[in-house]
């Protein structure tokens, strides 16, 4: 009697090929890009602790773990944050939400979601220098 480490299996191309690709486990990203406006000059670190806090206040801390949120960039008038696809609303009602930043009053414009980061630039950025 054949144990499970013994049992021989061979697999030739053609099964290969009729089984179809399988699924890829790796989660698609979505980028968003939001102007900022604010009262003073913003730092990062407060940005992204307070987008934290309103993400997990909203909902919760698994809930804010599962959506994948990432801050990408902010250079002071843009904010670049990262995603998983399917929680995109999600997170743009948490940063419509957003309304101070230690204690300054903000306001956070959503321009536009994609793919690429590449796209959002061609896209937003040259458009509003324009």
């Amino acid at each position: 009697m054949n144990s499970l480490n013994q049992i021989d299996i061979k697999i030739s191309k053609k099964d290969v090929q009729n089984m179809g690709s399988l699924p890829s486990l790796r989660e698609k990203k979505r980028y968003i890009l939001l102007s900022v406006k604010s009262e003073k000059k913003l730092k990062r670190k407060d940005l992204v602790r307070s987008i934290w806090n309103c993400g997990i206040s909203m909902v919760g801390d698994v809930g804010i773990a599962e959506t994948g949120l990432w801050v990408m960039d902010f250079n002071g008038d843009y904010l670049l944050v990262r995603c998983n696809h399917t929680s995109v609303e999600e997170i743009k009602g948490i940063l419509a939400s957003l309304t101070n930043v230690s204690g300054d009053k903000i306001r956070l414009d959503i321009l536009g979601v994609s793919g690429t980061i590449n796209k959002l630039k061609k896209r937003f950025i040259q458009q509003e220098e324009k």
